[in-house]
């Protein structure tokens, strides 16, 4: 409805035939309540101190969203994809792993492995983190565990939230997992036509 126009792929996908709902995370758009400065590490430690973290609730969210959508009447419950940049290229990994209803996943700029995160121009985004979660595993074992679900994962060859894109399809490989695809292309932290078309298709292709 506004903003960057290249971000708009829920009015592409619903001009497509799509049913689509695309809600506003906690701490992004109307659920922001500093202006647009970045909430998240309150939000993370708000939950931290009393035992919880705060993607345990952004994932419970996805799935009240799909619990909503699918009871719609003109629904399919048995096609449900995910489609998400940045932040959303994050939880396009994870709400498979956590909801397995989704049948086909898109991950676009943030794949970025926790091993990767250490580095100061990376740093690690308050939504993801989970106490002790990077002592024993990364990004390839939420992969892993939503092995019923089809993923692609886009790269931006210069984006650093898609940094460690090529280990990660090395580490797939070496695991004889064939349900995600890695694709890098030239280029930085953005979602061009040409991405987004590659995007539509594949989840037409996943969900059929």
């Amino acid at each position: 409805m506004r903003g960057d126009p290249d971000q708009a792929y829920a009015a592409e996908l619903a001009q497509r035939g799509y049913l689509t709902i695309a809600p506003d995370a906690i701490g992004f758009e109307d659920r922001n309540w500093a202006d647009g400065n970045n909430i998240g590490w309150f939000e993370l430690s708000c939950r931290l101190v009393v035992g919880r973290t705060l993607l345990a609730d952004l994932l419970q969210e996805v799935s009240l969203a799909i619990d909503y959508t699918t009871c719609l009447p003109q629904a399919d419950p048995s096609r449900v994809g995910f489609i998400g940049h940045s932040y959303g290229g994050r939880m396009a990994i994870w709400a498979p792993a956590w909801d397995l209803r989704i049948r086909a996943s898109v991950s676009n700029c943030g794949c970025i492995p926790y091993r990767d995160s250490f580095a100061r121009d990376a740093g690690f985004q308050a939504d993801f983190v989970v106490p002790g979660f990077a002592t024993a595993y990364d990004v390839e074992d939420v992969l892993a565990a939503a092995s019923t679900c089809r993923y692609l994962l886009i790269a931006g060859a210069d984006d650093v939230w898609s940094r460690g894109a090529a280990d990660i399809a090395e580490e797939l490989t070496t695991r004889g997992l064939n349900h995600v695809t890695v694709r890098i292309r030239p280029g930085g932290h953005a979602f061009p036509a040409a991405d987004r078309q590659l995007a539509y298709e594949f989840l037409e292709s996943a969900l059929r």
